[in-house]
């Protein structure tokens, strides 16, 4: 368990890892040149430097130290120590070195340096062969070199390539699968609301109706009812609408393209007797500048605000446009009475939204009668990043 947890925390510092690795390659080089590996290849004029091999070595370390965040950086100063130590023979660690910034180049770079990497190998493939094939005098001296070089990139590039392939299944796997689980979540959750919601809804609807019905049969019946009603009808409506909209987006498919947010008057959403008292810059106008996602965005944050004023507060409800930087600020009293006690539900939820265009919304209690809400916007935006 320990050993399992270590690993993980490894994984989760990729420098820490590097340095044990690094540690891990010095301490084997240097038992290696203890026990002679070094000289490997032995031509005739090669310098005798021995201290040259655990100089190459003790740089080789060094840089294994980035060798999964910098792999090509590492990779290009690690072939300039290598070419170094090839020209006093070579050592064993600065070999294995070399071929594991070989590894690390094709597990951890980039798609654009791999391609850059590959064409360079090839290159030099290609110069390697002309060599060999103009040049024949050099053939039995240095083939046999290259060949043995050719296997350890080959060797190293190939184990890289497959962690890398297998790494990139993986994750493609898991994506499907956390799709497929996401997507039955939506379809059971559109399910649910289906069944549950959308039946409320209908009763509500029939119930209006009903009392409709009864209050046309009541002479005199006062016309703040009727309109009352009237109001009541077109919420269960556009709530039913809303409702079959989010079903809708729930069983769809990721790649559809959002759908544009119908702009529902906000004077609409307050009850009889309550007014929507607007001040300041026209709020349109204000919206104008933003794209019309953020613009659909920005007017769903001000109609839960607008709704949460009328089910929580009392009296009329201010909304409030600054310009320059553009600012709205929706202010209503605070109930005194027995009101539907907020959860913060619709408040968290419209400040994730609104984060999402680059805005962010206040709210809060500015005394004891007051609540205020405030919207700030950023600036024009191309679109959702």
């Amino acid at each position: 368990m320990r050993i399992r947890v270590l690993w993980e925390g490894l994984r989760r510092a990729p420098r820490t890892r590097d340095a044990l690795a690094a540690a891990a390659y010095l301490a084997l080089g240097l038992a290696l040149l203890q026990l002679g590996a070094a000289r490997l290849w032995i031509f005739p004029g090669l310098p005798r430097f021995d201290l040259g091999f655990l100089l190459a070595l003790l740089a080789m370390a060094a840089l294994a130290t980035q060798r999964s965040s910098r792999p090509f950086l590492v990779l290009l100063a690690g072939a300039v120590v290598t070419v170094g130590d090839a020209l006093i023979g070579s050592s064993v660690g600065v070999v294995v070195l070399f071929g594991d910034f070989v590894y690390c180049a094709f597990r951890y770079g980039s798609d654009r340096g791999l391609r850059i990497f590959g064409g360079v190998l090839a290159a030099v493939a290609v110069a390697g062969a002309a060599a060999f094939v103009f040049r024949p005098t050099t053939r039995e001296e240095f083939a046999g070199l290259a060949l043995q070089w050719a296997f350890v990139i080959i060797l190293s590039a190939s184990w890289g390539w497959n962690v890398r392939s297998e790494r990139v299944y993986t994750r493609a796997v898991l994506a499907a699968e956390h799709r497929g689980q996401t997507q039955r979540l939506r379809e059971r959750i559109a399910h649910e609301l289906h069944d549950r919601v959308a039946n409320h809804i209908a009763v509500a609807g029939l119930n209006i109706e009903a009392a409709r019905l009864r209050l046309d049969g009541v002479p005199g019946a006062p016309r703040e009812i009727e309109r009352s009603l009237d109001e009541a009808s077109r919420g269960t409506d556009g709530a039913h609408e809303q409702l079959r909209q989010l079903i809708a987006v729930l069983t769809s498919v990721d790649e559809l393209a959002e759908q544009p947010v119908e702009a529902v008057p906000l004077e609409s959403l307050l009850p009889v007797g309550r007014r929507l008292v607007r001040t300041g810059a026209d709020l349109d106008a204000a919206l104008a500048p933003l794209d019309p996602v953020a613009r659909g965005v920005v007017r769903r944050v001000l109609q839960e605000l607008v709704a949460n004023a009328a089910k929580h507060g009392a009296g009329d409800v201010s909304v409030d446009v600054a310009a320059d930087p553009t600012v709205i600020r929706v202010e209503n009293a605070i109930a005194s009475g027995a009101r539907a006690p907020g959860s913060g539900i619709g408040i968290a939820g419209a400040a994730a939204l609104i984060d999402e265009v680059g805005a962010r919304i206040e709210s809060n209690a500015v005394d004891a009668q007051l609540w205020r809400a405030q919207v700030a916007l950023a600036g024009p935006r191309e679109g959702r990043a």
